[in-house]
């Protein structure tokens, strides 16, 4: 029986040029890129992080949480997407300027999500 991926995944939507895989631990984000890559990360005081790299013949995007923020998570999706554009060739930078609007949509996340989650109780999907 082969072994189950104890960390979340999917395939990139709409272009299904890589995988993504969510990493909710700073210690098995380590390890996990150790293996993948062999490279050594420390992501001590880092809230999250995205990480794109070519391994075992896949391509795999590496999407870090490591505070439990839905606002660290709209930051890291930004840079994921963004990524993703550059890989099936959309004209986006990817550079430093993407950086402030991963920013912009975390301060924005920042300040609504509370404003919603009081109102419903709680944060859904659709």
């Amino acid at each position: 029986m082969a072994k189950k991926n104890k960390h979340p995944e999917m395939r990139t939507p709409l272009f299904n040029c890589a995988r993504i895989v969510l990493l909710r631990d700073r210690e098995q984000a380590a390890k996990y890129i150790k293996k993948l890559t062999g490279e050594e990360f420390d992501f001590s005081g880092y809230d999250g992080f995205e990480m794109e790299r070519a391994a075992k013949n896949r391509r795999t995007i590496m999407l870090g949480v490591f505070n439990d923020s839905a606002a660290t998570l709209a930051h890291e999706a930004g840079h994921v997407a963004f990524e993703i554009c550059s890989i099936v060739g959309i004209p986006t930078p990817n550079d430093h300027t993407n950086e402030t609007f991963c920013y912009l949509v975390q301060r924005i996340m920042e300040k609504f999500l509370p404003m919603i989650k009081a109102k419903r109780g709680r944060w859904t999907t659709s």
